[in-house]
């Protein structure tokens, strides 16, 4: 005999769904900025590598989008409620004490070498989503 569900039972089995559902989403979204964040310290090795020297501009702001998409893997790994060992997480990545350094939002001020230039991945990631989210019902800055 099957025990009937009370209102309880199912707001928690709802609850539960929606649990794991935001933990799948929070796991993609870090594998999604894991994979920008490779990109982008992809691209700045690929400058570094080159043959000639790579514009100091242009390094500055290939320096500086690894240092933001860095910052959004931190940002995103802590969300998933991965604290710790982020050393030996920076390590197995290639993060180099450079890229490290420069950890966080790039928003080059208005009349730097930096103003003008294209934005990085992580602003257009930004941008697109911001797009996407047009006309959903949500919230203006909410994702």
């Amino acid at each position: 005999m099957r025990i009937p569900d009370t209102p309880t039972r199912l707001a928690t089995k709802r609850l539960d769904t929606i649990q794991a559902e935001i933990a799948q989403e929070k796991a993609a979204a870090l594998a999604r900025i894991g994979g920008r964040l490779e990109e982008a310290l992809a691209r700045l090795a690929a400058a570094d590598a080159a043959p000639a020297p790579p514009d100091p501009a242009e390094r500055d702001r290939l320096l500086a989008a690894a240092g933001e998409a860095l910052w959004y893997y931190v940002v995103q790994r802590e969300a998933c409620g991965l604290r710790g060992d982020l050393e030996r997480v920076l390590r197995e990545l290639g993060v180099s004490p450079e890229v490290h350094r420069r950890m966080g939002y790039y928003a080059p001020a208005a009349g730097s070498a930096g103003a003008g230039t294209a934005p990085s991945p992580c602003a257009e990631a930004r941008a697109s989503t911001a797009s996407r989210g047009a006309g959903s019902g949500r919230k203006p800055g909410r994702a």
